[in-house]
């Protein structure tokens, strides 16, 4: 902000200063003295006969000139505007990532590599053939990082190929332009990517290729700290946990039975939510913290981030879950605010995949009875 004023005192010259201290550190406030012939040369360069202007960042494009009265206020105001808008400006041509992108998920293919990570691979993966001088490779380039961070979980892998490098792999794949996106899945020939070239649109249409393709979504068991830091940490991510029954109380094919009702409605809520499941009563203090005191099955939303979470009271079938989390989405479902960190989680011994078996005791029957007794 620049004041343009003269050696004639004025009530803005009295504000001014004021107002320099205020904004100290937060926006540069000049002044312009032009009685004099630097300072009338300043104010000719700018073509204007305001006292106050408002410049961007180049030093040169006028963005306001505020009107009277020119009071602290007024003139806070029009700096917010001012920065209001530029931010709304810089906003439609900075391309913004998510804020872990610098955790490369992309596999980098080779010749060497190439049938380990995609031929033999019993993920869906989409492999983009690129050049480092291609303008759309480099635009695509922080996309596809962001939407293979965004995938890391699912059985999905996202491929990079230098093709000027890997002229062999750019040959049997017919690669004429760049980038080039091939889909391999379900051992089908490969065929070329249909959707956008963003983000959000690959994550989506790989996730749809996912359920087409049949791929099973295995669920994680939730069996220590490290997992529930991987799969629930982060901005804005919920995590889903699913106490099942015992094992002896379900039985092997009762808790396959959960599992896959778990595993149907994750393929809805793959982009924001992580869906694990543990064993009811293998994290009593875990349990106590998040106030389960109802039996199992029991679900569990969970934001580490937003320190809440919210309680599934409802019967555990699909379409109860489901609407379930539709309405912690769409803001509908209250939720209750963590006392403090959830408790560290004890290590435990996963699922073998087999029914469990009842611990017998022996015991002396002569002790239950007195002598002669028995």
């Amino acid at each position: 902000m620049i004041h343009f004023h003269s050696s004639a005192a004025s009530n803005l010259d009295a504000v001014y200063p004021q107002f320099a201290t205020f904004m100290k550190g937060i926006f540069h406030i000049a002044a312009v003295d032009t009685s004099t012939k630097e300072g009338a040369e300043i104010q000719q360069f700018y073509k204007t006969n305001k006292p106050i202007i408002i410049l961007g960042d180049d030093k040169q494009t006028i963005l306001a000139a505020p009107n009277e009265p020119h009071d602290l206020q007024s003139l806070s105001n029009a700096l917010s505007q001012a920065l209001t808008e530029t931010i709304h400006e810089r906003s439609k041509k900075f391309h913004f990532t998510d804020t872990q992108s610098s955790v490369d998920k992309v596999v980098y293919l080779t010749q060497s590599n190439f049938a380990e990570q995609v031929y033999q691979s019993k993920n869906v993966v989409a492999v983009a053939f690129t050049a480092p001088w291609c303008g759309h490779c480099q635009r695509l380039e922080p996309e596809w990082k962001a939407a293979a961070l965004k995938l890391s979980k699912e059985p999905v892998t996202l491929g990079w190929v230098d093709a000027t490098t890997e002229t062999q792999l750019a040959q049997e794949f017919n690669v004429r332009g760049y980038p080039t996106i091939k889909v391999f899945s379900n051992k089908q020939t490969p065929f070329d990517y249909p959707g956008e070239r963003t983000a959000d649109a690959i994550v989506q249409y790989m996730l749809m290729e996912v359920d087409r393709s049949g791929i099973p979504t295995e669920l994680q068991e939730l069996t220590n700290q490290t997992l529930l830091d991987d799969h629930c940490r982060g901005a804005n991510h919920i995590c889903v946990l699913a106490f099942l029954p015992h094992i002896l109380d379900s039985g092997a094919d009762g808790r396959k039975k959960y599992r896959n009702t778990l595993s149907e409605v994750s393929k809805g809520f793959r982009s924001a939510y992580s869906f694990l499941w543990l064993e009811g009563s293998s994290q009593p203090k875990l349990e106590q913290a998040l106030e389960l005191t109802f039996g199992y099955p029991a679900l569990v939303a969970v934001s580490l981030d937003r320190q809440a979470y919210a309680v599934l009271h409802g019967a555990f079938e699909e379409k109860g879950i489901t609407a379930f989390l539709h309405s912690i989405t769409t803001g509908r479902q209250p939720t209750v605010k963590l006392n403090g960190s959830l408790p560290k989680l004890e290590t435990v011994t996963p699922w073998d995949g087999k029914d469990g078996e009842p611990i017998e005791e022996e015991f002396d029957l002569s002790e239950l009875f007195d002598e002669g007794e028995l």
